[in-house]
């Protein structure tokens, strides 16, 4: 039995009848189609136990701090500011700058107000918004470092007299 490789072993253990037999390794195989009692293998790391961890779960909470830093800090440099125009102004690209290091719902939380305000202003317009991102896969393997930049867009709305543009925003 031990010139036969593990799938001609699985296959007369099949032809016997014999159950549990798919993931046998070799020796095991040839264990059970012999007659003795199947070695069991302790080197494998999903036999072991799992060991306990006293490790304390952390629970996330609200940072006052960051807070603090971004109203004194980033608030008077988030300002929507017209980038491009077309047809002789009719239509125009607003844009929010973000902010280095910022994720994007806290980007857009920041920035909400200020968009609100602008929209509340400027009534009878269709709009969308575009978020883009600037995003970098790691490769696990290698190490590498993959960055591209992703637009997010929204439908196109009408906003009109009657639009309630925080509602919008969400």
């Amino acid at each position: 039995m031990n010139n036969k490789n593990v799938k001609e072993l699985k296959k007369a253990a099949k032809d016997q009848g014999l159950c549990r037999y798919s993931r046998l390794r070799k020796h095991q195989l040839i264990a059970l189609l012999s007659g003795n009692e199947v070695p069991v293998d302790s080197n494998t790391i999903l036999d072991d136990p799992v060991p306990f961890n006293e490790v304390p779960v952390l629970k996330p909470v609200k940072a006052k701090m960051f807070e603090f830093v971004y109203n004194n800090h980033y608030k008077n440099k988030l300002r929507i500011r017209e980038s491009k125009t077309a047809i002789k102004h009719f239509t125009k690209q607003c844009v929010v700058d973000g902010v280095e290091g910022t994720d994007a719902m806290t980007f857009l939380k920041w920035c909400k107000s200020e968009i609100v305000n602008f929209l509340s202003n400027t009534r009878q317009i269709k709009m969308n918004l575009v978020l883009v991102c600037e995003m970098e896969r790691v490769d696990i393997n290698s190490g590498e470092v993959t960055q591209d930049v992703v637009p997010f867009i929204s439908k196109t709305e009408l906003v009109l007299e009657g639009t309630d543009v925080e509602e919008l925003y969400n």
